[in-house]
């Protein structure tokens, strides 16, 4: 698991995937978590990028 410290000792968990010079952060609401990503086949638009990702290869 990746944590990054925040100045007031507060630690926020990010994941990096993917690859390339583009770069894409994606915030979750407060009555949610990281997981709501991870559900790519219930989310049409992260499907739609998945997608073109694997078509693109990345790119």
């Amino acid at each position: 698991m990746s944590y990054l410290t925040l100045s007031d000792g507060q630690k926020l968990y990010y994941e990096d995937k993917g690859r390339g010079p583009d770069t894409l952060v994606m915030l979750h609401g407060w009555t949610s978590s990281h997981e709501v990503y991870s559900q790519a086949e219930k989310n049409p638009w992260l499907s739609a990028a998945q997608t073109a990702e694997k078509e693109t290869g990345g790119v």
